[in-house]
């Protein structure tokens, strides 16, 4: 299927620098960001579409784990992530139930 728990780092100056490790979860139409974590730069995932909807979010954690953390209060499909003021922010992204629902409120993910 189309569903990925691959994950890799890709830099623009250089092209493709590695494979991460996998993902717990497969998902398509996802966000994800970098935001400085706790013990180092950290990586997120949420939402998204496996066979449906989902809400999950996990971290890469600087050891090289994927951890889930507190899920999306709602499920989001097509969503965005980016980081302000050293905090993770989900923004967009919606669902289709008899017609798109999309979200208008932005999430912050400061653990």
């Amino acid at each position: 299927g189309f569903y990925l728990a691959l994950v890799e780092m890709y830099s623009l100056e250089a092209g493709y620098l590695s494979t991460l490790p996998s993902m717990n979860g497969k998902r398509l139409n996802h966000g994800c960001t970098t935001y400085p974590g706790v013990t180092g730069p950290t990586l997120i995932v949420s939402g998204g579409w496996f066979g449906g909807y989902i809400d999950t979010a996990e971290i890469l954690q600087p050891s090289g784990t994927w951890v889930r953390v507190t899920p999306l209060p709602q499920m989001r499909n097509f969503l965005h992530m980016t980081v302000m003021n050293g905090a993770a922010h989900v923004i967009g992204g919606g669902q289709y139930d008899g017609g798109w629902q999309y979200r208008n409120t932005t999430l912050r993910y400061d653990p």
